[in-house]
């Protein structure tokens, strides 16, 4: 889950990489689901800053999300 914290903070921070709000709501709620709250604090701010249809993308793309598979 830190991992998955720390893309969804760069991903809206902007930090080494393209600011995507919606990215960075995916990776933040996959973060936040495992009880993590920091990562639900995070999502939290973030979604003041988003616009309807960006988190409507960004709950699109949570409930498409899939781990890979390790084989």
């Amino acid at each position: 889950p830190k991992g998955q914290f720390n893309l969804g903070s760069m991903y809206a921070n902007g930090q080494g990489i393209k600011k995507d709000f919606v990215q960075a709501y995916l990776w933040l709620s996959l973060a936040a689901a495992q009880s993590k709250s920091y990562a639900i604090d995070r999502l939290s701010d973030l979604q003041e800053v988003m616009t309807p249809q960006q988190i409507a993308e960004g709950k699109t793309l949570v409930s498409k999300w899939k781990p890979k598979n390790k084989n």
